[in-house]
């Protein structure tokens, strides 16, 4: 998939100099973002991931997981389970949405965080890529099925654009 150049897009560009298009197409992505689930709990096996809980926000979400995990200590031990959060940001930072992912483990019946080296951080979706086709949650698995099944790693320091996900 190639990346399209717009004539009034600049990296930081804060919606001076856009055509009414490019506006509508970020009202419509920030209505998307903002209308969907935006945090959620994934179980990485060998070979996929596994959405096992989604909400509107970190805390409820994480409550919903630890029921799962009381319900069914054995399933779900030493399990890598991932969470994910997308967040729509006004003005441009590294990109318009941010989606950030953080490593836990169920270790005794307990939830903990596990941070995985490279596979901690923010994944940034710029204005070229929402331009291209708009908001959609394959941004969330093309991320996970990069990472997990992939090996690709994330920056710590520099953003991660998602560029490097489009092919998952």
């Amino acid at each position: 998939m190639s990346r399209i150049k717009s004539k009034y897009y600049t990296h930081r560009d804060h919606l001076e100099g856009l055509t009414k298009s490019e506006n509508k197409m970020r009202e419509k992505v920030e209505k998307k973002v903002n209308s969907e689930p935006k945090s959620y709990w994934f179980r990485i096996c060998d070979d996929k991931s596994i959405a096992i809980v989604k909400g509107e926000t970190e805390e409820e979400t994480k409550k919903d997981l630890k029921k799962l995990i009381n319900k069914d200590p054995n399933k779900y031990e030493d399990a890598q389970i991932w969470r994910v959060t997308v967040k729509y940001h006004k003005k441009v930072h590294s990109g318009r949405v941010s989606i950030a992912i953080n490593n836990w483990s169920v270790i005794d019946g307990k939830l903990k965080r596990k941070p995985l080296p490279g596979k901690v951080g923010i994944v940034w979706v710029d204005d070229q890529d929402l331009e291209l086709s708009g908001w959609s949650k394959k941004y969330i698995s093309r991320v996970i099925k990069g990472l997990s099944i992939h090996g690709l790693k994330l920056k710590s320091v520099m953003p991660n654009p998602y560029f490097k996900f489009e092919n998952f």
